[in-house]
């Protein structure tokens, strides 16, 4: 087999690692918000203290904590450290799973909304859809 579809490794990584904190952040919503039984979807991200909406520039999964600060834009209410870290251990998990099973993806073609690439060896696939990603051993 050609080597000339294999993605490089490192954008595989750069995908894995953003999906990943994606999920971190869906993560994060589920967190703070099952507990206080409000729903997924509504309202939309805001500052606990002041209530003022996280703008869609304001809710970049870790990049924004640390452009902002840790801090709310509006009211500089400090953001709890537990958003970067659940979002970056998420991105670090999925990271390393890949690094375990040493992930060379191959993409196969797409549709608009699911993206299934599968490991060149047949060892494991990655199926993104939606937002959401999935790891699986294939035997």
């Amino acid at each position: 087999m050609s080597d000339a579809g294999i993605v490089p490794s490192c954008f595989a990584y750069v995908v894995v690692v953003a999906y990943g904190l994606v999920f971190g952040s869906f993560l994060n919503v589920v967190i703070y918000r099952l507990p206080r039984e409000m729903s997924l979807v509504r309202p939309r991200s805001h500052c606990p203290s002041c209530g003022a909406l996280v703008r869609w520039f304001d809710n970049v999964p870790l990049i924004s904590f640390l452009l902002l600060g840790g801090r709310c834009r509006r009211c500089r209410a400090p953001i709890p450290w537990r958003y970067p870290l659940v979002e970056a251990a998420t991105a670090g998990l999925l990271a390393a799973g890949c690094e375990v099973v040493d992930l060379g993806i191959v993409p196969t073609p797409t549709l608009q909304l699911a993206v299934p690439w599968l490991d060149a060896r047949g060892g494991v696939a990655v199926i993104a859809w939606g937002g959401w990603m999935l790891l699986a051993a294939l035997a």
